[in-house]
């Protein structure tokens, strides 16, 4: 199976600077509460149509969280072996 994630026009909507200059955390914070903003999509095989098995939803007002963006590190199990 492979899959991807298909942006809304929801999402491409809202105005964002899209610029290093920017910390995207002001981009992210302009989207809504309840909007759309990802249709998960998949095939079978590679011959086969995309089909919509599921959507992403920004479910409150997005916070940005200094300590949390700049301080909270997960190491991520390079080995690929449940821990």
């Amino acid at each position: 199976m492979c899959g991807s994630f298909g942006p809304t026009s929801q999402a491409k909507a809202v105005e964002r600077a899209s610029s290093p200059a920017v910390d995207f955390r002001v981009d992210l914070a302009k989207i809504p509460a309840n909007t759309m903003i990802y249709k998960l999509i998949a095939m079978d095989k590679a011959d086969s149509p995309w089909v919509e098995i599921g959507q992403l939803f920004t479910p409150t007002e997005v916070v940005a969280s200094r300590y949390c963006d700049e301080n909270l590190f997960f190491k991520d199990n390079e080995s690929g072996e449940a821990p």
